[in-house]
């Protein structure tokens, strides 16, 4: 079960103070039984697609991938590599690079293929093939996969400007190359499967205050709307919208004060290569 299954699921059944007809006012949308699914333009919602499209990845999603994200390492060497004036390199990174994820940022790239790395255990086994190889390609590969610093590397790139969609110039590479090896800092995907299990209860929390300052700003209009579907009366209506009146500044304060801690140890890669940081590298 991915955090958006979680929430979706706890926000319907679980226990919370949203009554269901709230629910069904804001992200119900049965069309009415006019058109369909199959018309360009499908405004048939049920209530889990109404969360999962209109809440998490219109307001929860931009913020955590602005403030976040995973920390991967990709190989582009087969990606669409420029070399420009000046020394400078614009590179083009296709979606099947990236599992179809957006490029936020570029920390580094690395002259070298990740595949012969990989085949030649990063330089560590080239010799008289002991019994003790296989033990060396794991520990290349370990340190290959966790930062790329050990003294094998002779040098990386650090300076770069994001020109659109997953493409970055890397400034002052100098002499042109087209075997590389990135790493960039990802976007989640929509199930956001990245992040642990013992955080899905902050990420609930989030997308449940999300939602109440969602129903707040849409349904606010919507109480004769409320009284004829589903027989509330109008003052209750206006007495449960009222009550999340606070949730957009609850949203804000929480995620702030709240997520952000626990995302910034949601990408352990990240955090390593923090820590790292810290440390002056070995040249």
């Amino acid at each position: 079960m991915s955090p958006v299954d979680f929430s979706i699921q706890n926000l319907i059944s679980g226990v919370n103070d949203i009554p269901e007809y709230l629910l069904k006012l804001a992200f119900d949308n049965p069309n009415q039984s006019y058109g369909s699914v199959w018309s360009p333009v499908n405004t048939e919602y049920s209530i889990e697609q109404g969360i999962r499209e209109k809440v998490i990845l219109k307001m929860v999603a931009p913020l955590l991938n602005v403030v976040a994200g995973h920390t991967e390492i990709i190989d582009i060497s087969s990606a669409r590599i420029t070399n420009m004036e000046g020394g400078h390199i614009h590179v083009s990174v296709p979606d099947f690079l990236t599992g179809g994820r957006k490029i936020i940022s570029v920390i580094e790239v690395y002259p070298g293929n990740l595949n012969r790395a990989i085949a030649s255990g990063y330089n560590m086994t080239a010799g008289n093939g002991a019994c003790g190889t296989g033990g060396q390609v794991g520990n290349a590969l370990n340190r290959l996969m966790t930062g790329l610093d050990d003294s094998n590397v002779q040098r990386s790139f650090t300076s770069f400007t994001m020109t659109g969609n997953n493409s970055f110039i890397i400034r002052d590479a100098g002499a042109a190359m087209f075997n590389m090896i990135a790493k960039v800092i990802l976007a989640y995907d929509e199930h956001f499967s990245v992040i642990p299990p013992k955080m899905y209860d902050k990420f609930y929390e989030l997308v449940e205050l999300a939602t109440k300052a969602y129903i707040y700003k849409t349904c606010r209009r919507g109480m004769q709307e409320a009284v004829s579907r589903y027989g509330v009366s109008v003052d209750d209506v206006r007495d449960d919208v009222e009550r999340y009146a606070d949730s957009a500044r609850e949203f804000k304060e929480f995620f702030n004060e709240e997520l952000k801690k626990h995302l910034a140890y949601a990408d352990p890669k990240g955090v390593s290569d923090t820590l790292k940081s810290l440390v002056p590298r070995k040249r």
